[in-house]
């Protein structure tokens, strides 16, 4: 796992349950820093009530891209 300094980011071009690759991430997106383009794609994976188990991880670090994993599970969210 690799973490990154805190920054300012543009979200371009979001996208809903798409298709990439073997995934569906729940968002996919172009991330944009003040100067250039960040991250084309990103993938970001949030988890509510289904955890991201060793397959799905997998299928994940197989893709080489970006990837933001948001775990809301202890927020309150309904399954």
């Amino acid at each position: 796992m690799l973490l990154l300094d805190e920054e300012d980011l543009r979200l371009n071009c979001v996208r809903l349950e798409q298709r990439y690759g073997r995934l569906i991430p729940d968002v996919t997106c172009e991330v944009f820093d003040d100067e250039h383009a960040r991250y084309l794609p990103l993938l970001i994976e949030v988890t509510v009530t289904n955890v991201i188990d060793e397959e799905r991880l997998e299928r994940i670090c197989e893709n080489h891209e970006a990837t933001l994993a948001i775990d809301l599970s202890r927020a309150g969210g309904r399954g």
